[in-house]
């Protein structure tokens, strides 16, 4: 998470998936069981991250599974949900992306969206940082993919998936993709 060149999936991302979760969550996702999912899923969700590859979710669901697999404490089903869970972020531009998914995974789903909706200067600042990840991309090519993402994002029913990080984020973050969707030649 400290490598050069990760100015976006780092640790601060982490950190603010967190701390949107400590501010946010209510009810069964403050239990102890569920809060140790979520923080496992957390702290996971981008440990591999190389711009080149595609399955980076994939790649670190399969570490997850491997240092778990160390600690004969925890519990197997577990390790299982964490691994789901860490995969199912690698989807966020599939319009059913969490349909099936338990709250507490959509609740991590959300999480990792939630920067797109706090303010249009984080959304540029955070554009910035990706696009710093990903400098081997022509300027073109990021273009389109930047289109492509939040295209993806715009065209599902709603961004989040929980209640209430839909009424904190999605008529934000709707705006926000817009106008950056906007921006874009």
């Amino acid at each position: 998470m400290r490598q050069p060149g990760r100015h976006y999936h780092n640790l601060g991302h982490l950190a603010e998936m967190w701390r949107q979760h400590r501010t946010m969550a209510r009810g069964t996702l403050r239990t102890q069981r569920i809060e140790r999912l979520i923080a496992s899923t957390i702290a996971l969700h981008d440990v591999v991250y190389r711009t080149e590859r595609s399955d980076n979710e994939a790649a670190s669901a399969a570490l997850w599974r491997q240092l778990a697999g160390q600690r004969r404490r925890l519990p197997r089903g577990l390790v299982r949900q964490v691994a789901t869970a860490i995969e199912a972020t690698g989807h966020h531009t599939d319009p059913h992306a969490g349909a099936t998914c338990e709250p507490w995974v959509k609740w991590v789903l959300d999480l990792d969206l939630s920067p797109i909706g706090l303010s249009p200067h984080r959304v540029q600042a955070n554009g910035s940082r990706l696009r710093a990840e990903h400098r081997n991309l022509s300027a073109a090519a990021w273009q389109q993919r930047s289109k492509q993402f939040y295209g993806a994002l715009q065209r599902r029913e709603h961004i989040f998936h929980s209640p209430r990080l839909r009424s904190a984020f999605e008529g934000s973050a709707q705006r926000y993709l817009r106008f950056a969707l906007d921006r874009l030649p």
